[in-house]
């Protein structure tokens, strides 16, 4: 059950304290929003996975549109485990 402090102790109390008594929760909605960007990230690798595959059925090859595709699809799963590896250290479970 919530304890109200006295309304002097109140007053007395720093913005250090509060920071403090906030950090918990900032800290796990950080870590959402994180897990959202990864979310994200999963999304665009799919949709850049479908784009390469129709890239390859179309007649004639694209390839340099298949390499693009290709290119930025390394890129997304590199930034994507680059922030998983960056949750998993700022927020040991």
């Amino acid at each position: 059950m919530l304890q109200i402090k006295p309304y002097v102790e109140a007053l007395a109390g720093s913005k250090a304290q509060e920071d403090a008594d906030l950090a918990p929760a900032r800290a796990e909605e950080t870590k959402k929003q994180l897990e959202l960007n990864i979310a994200q990230i999963d999304v665009q690798i799919m949709q850049t996975e479908t784009t390469i595959n129709q890239l390859t059925r179309r007649y004639p090859l694209d390839i340099a549109s298949v390499i693009k595709g290709m290119d930025n699809l390394a890129l997304m799963t590199r930034q994507r485990n680059q922030l998983a590896n960056i949750i998993d250290q700022m927020f040991p479970a």
